[in-house]
């Protein structure tokens, strides 16, 4: 399996899905896109860790839209938003340009930035930009089909960035924030507390539990999320011209070899197995 060369790649746009894995993007992307698919190995399971192991060297030319917050332009490096990357890695210092959308497009009901927000990002830009990066959050958490209360706490809470919390502040927020329930969790395996939460008829969180409890089926959030950022990526992609490609920084576990969602250092092959989907613009007509 080839490793993801993005820094010597020859494309214009790249879109970078929050931790798509290959398996399920492949069994989906065809009701959206055309193009060659190829699976490629990450070089990182969570962002902060394949962020630093990809960008290595500058690149003065990429303009990149974030909709994720560890790519940032307020000048806050990974080991001040991440606790488990001790690497200083300042996204200021490796792009030409930084469009925060993770800021302003933030969504206070869904706890997370919606994948129209960053089209809207890219077509307020489109004239200005030349070789560029587009992330979008999805199909990462949370479920974008569910309301899901005010996210205040957990844009501020677990990211320590809206607000630039100094490190030893958002340590502390982050030891105060931490409930008995979530203590109790990582004691019990994932579902059976679940099934704890379900019957004191505590409401489920997240794209797993949800799946879970109220479709028999954990992956049924995560795929509607891809679902609903591969149509909007689809609108984006009729209005770029040149070569696209679409890949993800890490993917996503959902119980393999007893993890889930994506902890840094981890060589799970489902964290490190990622779609490489190369497009032609103007070639990539939506399938009917």
């Amino acid at each position: 399996m080839k490793k993801q060369e993005i820094q010597n790649g020859d494309w214009k746009y790249l879109i970078i899905l929050d931790a798509c894995r290959y398996d399920i993007f492949k069994a989906i992307y065809n009701d959206y896109l055309n193009g060659k698919l190829e699976r490629r190995e990450s070089r990182g399971s969570s962002t902060g860790e394949w962020l630093h192991r990809t960008f290595r060297e500058k690149m003065r030319d990429v303009t990149y839209i974030s909709a994720n917050p560890y790519i940032n332009s307020k000048g806050i490096s990974l080991d001040k938003v991440s606790r488990k990357c001790n690497v200083f890695w300042n996204p200021q210092e490796h792009f030409k340009k930084i469009i925060d959308v993770w800021d302003f497009g933030w969504d206070e009901e869904k706890r997370t930035v919606p994948p129209h927000k960053v089209n809207k990002a890219v077509e307020e830009n489109l004239e200005s930009l030349e070789r560029t990066i587009i992330h979008y959050m999805q199909p990462h958490g949370p479920p974008l089909s569910l309301e899901v209360g005010s996210g205040k706490r957990t844009r501020s809470g677990t990211k320590g960035i809206q607000v630039n919390i100094p490190p030893y502040r958002w340590e502390l927020l982050n030891e105060i924030t931490k409930s008995v329930p979530r203590k109790i969790a990582k004691l019990i395996p994932r579902e059976p507390y679940w099934k704890i939460k379900e019957l004191l008829s505590i409401k489920p969180k997240g794209l797993f539990e949800c799946g879970v409890r109220l479709k028999g089926d954990k992956f049924y959030y995560y795929k509607d999320n891809l679902r609903r950022v591969l149509t909007e990526a689809s609108k984006l992609i009729d209005k770029l011209n040149g070569k696209i490609v679409i890949t993800a920084d890490h993917g996503e576990a959902f119980g393999e070899q007893g993890e889930w969602q994506h902890p840094y250092g981890s060589r799970n092959p489902v964290l490190l197995e990622v779609p490489w989907l190369e497009i032609n613009s103007k070639k990539a007509e939506k399938v009917p």
